[in-house]
């Protein structure tokens, strides 16, 4: 069976660089769009959790999102944004949000949203991960079933917070 997936899965792991290789030429290499835009509307985003032996919910807020008037989203984490006039800048291809500013602050640190903050984190765990996987992809069958799975959790759980902080 490792024969006979072996060249799909390398094909498949092979997805994961190519597209961080695109990324990092969208985000470092391509020149920044920047517009002017203001914030038209904002959201909280609030998980909520019942302990153990609770009998009421606690929810506690994770992050803002702010929808702009030239039709962009942007989330920021536990900061609000409290100007209306901001500047957003973005990348070319995907469009990613890079940098918000307003008049009087950089919220830059702050975003959560596209490929900003624990998404970043987990697109490069899983881009290392797939690298070190089409190194060692001779292994045995248990090997094997580890590299599929331990790719798959981690694109699971980095598709799970992308759609929760877009």
């Amino acid at each position: 069976m490792v024969e006979k997936y072996r060249d799909f899965t390398f094909k498949i792991l092979m997805i994961f660089p190519l597209f961080a290789c695109l990324l990092l030429i969208d985000s470092w290499i391509l020149p920044q769009n920047k517009i002017n835009d203001t914030i038209i509307s904002y959201s909280e985003r609030t998980i909520s959790s019942r302990k153990k032996f609770s009998s009421r919910k606690s929810s506690y807020m994770t992050c803002y999102k702010f929808f702009t008037k030239k039709g962009y989203e942007f989330s920021t984490e536990k900061r609000f944004v409290d100007e209306n006039d901001v500047i957003i800048q973005y990348s070319y291809i995907f469009k990613n949000i890079t940098s918000v500013k307003s008049q009087k602050e950089d919220y830059t640190n702050k975003l959560v949203s596209g490929l900003n903050g624990l998404n970043l984190l987990l697109f490069q765990c899983l881009v290392l991960t797939s690298i070190i996987s089409m190194m060692i992809l001779h292994l045995s069958i248990n090997g094997f079933y580890n590299i599929i799975l331990s790719n798959s959790f981690l694109l699971f759980i980095l598709l799970y917070f992308w759609g929760f902080s877009n």
